[in-house]
């Protein structure tokens, strides 16, 4: 069987499978526990009023672990953000109110958020006073049942009759809502350009991304119940874990920046 590409992330490249589905094949090598959470975690997002592509069983290709999931054939957020700049309002108010359904379910069977944060800061390279300080900052955060994404951004969006459906469920977990906020919060806002596109081109997308996050901030807190200005006590914990991926060397200088100017405030 020929195996026709659609695309590729991180970890994975994603190849039309059956009729109705696709497959995500992991690089290889790729440790196979992972795989197999990813798995376990979409069969319990299904069981969730969460629109997410079902997973339909896993398989092995040329010795690559793989996942056959439904296949969304509508439009990427992050595209039509990019081909209909006038419609970037409406696009992040319906990012935040695709973020708050995800946020209104509840739910035991997933991983706890705080748990994966504290190991992910323990075995980072930031010195100690700094994890202690961070350490106790997330200790003080409720634990909380709610579904977090975990990469909640415009590329893991799809439109699909009409509704937004959210995929790459890899990193969800329970926890508090606004772990997840804050770090879609840092994504969109710290996120660095690429270094050829001219000086005009970054002072447009700039201002597009800014105007995109004020709109979807105010529309999720509006909507929510908790206030904008608590995001500040959870921002520092995910900038902390976002700077253990592998990011451009910029735009860790940004974050490790951002991050020792609110560690001083702590």
């Amino acid at each position: 069987m020929e195996l026709k590409k659609l695309g590729s992330g991180r970890t994975a490249e994603v190849f039309n499978w059956n009729e109705g589905t696709v497959l995500k094949l992991f690089y290889p090598d790729t440790d196979e526990g992972l795989v197999n959470n990813e798995y376990t975690i979409v069969k319990n997002v299904e069981t969730l009023a969460i629109k997410a592509p079902k997973a339909h069983g896993m398989t092995k290709v040329e010795q690559r672990l793989g996942i056959v999931y439904d296949r969304l054939d509508g439009e990427l957020m992050i595209d039509t953000i990019a081909l209909k700049p006038y419609k970037i309002a409406h696009t992040a108010r319906e990012m935040a109110k695709t973020h708050l359904v995800i946020h209104g379910q509840h739910t035991e069977k997933l991983p706890t958020f705080k748990r994966k944060l504290h190991q992910t800061i323990s075995a980072s390279a930031l010195d100690k006073p700094s994890k202690e300080k961070l350490l106790a900052l997330l200790e003080n955060i409720s634990d909380e049942t709610c579904v977090c994404h975990g990469d909640f951004h415009p590329g893991n969006l799809i439109k699909q009759d009409g509704a937004y459906h959210t995929f790459d469920w890899v990193n969800a977990g329970k926890g508090h809502p606004l772990l997840d906020v804050a770090r879609t919060e840092i994504m969109l806002k710290m996120a660095v350009l690429p270094a050829e596109l001219g000086k005009i081109q970054k002072l447009i997308i700039a201002f597009m991304r800014a105007r995109f996050l004020s709109v979807y901030l105010k529309t999720y807190f509006r909507k929510s119940p908790y206030h904008k200005k608590e995001l500040d006590k959870f921002r520092p914990v995910m900038l902390a874990q976002r700077l253990t991926e592998n990011l451009p060397e910029r735009e860790k200088e940004k974050i490790s920046k951002v991050l020792a100017d609110e560690l001083k405030e702590l």
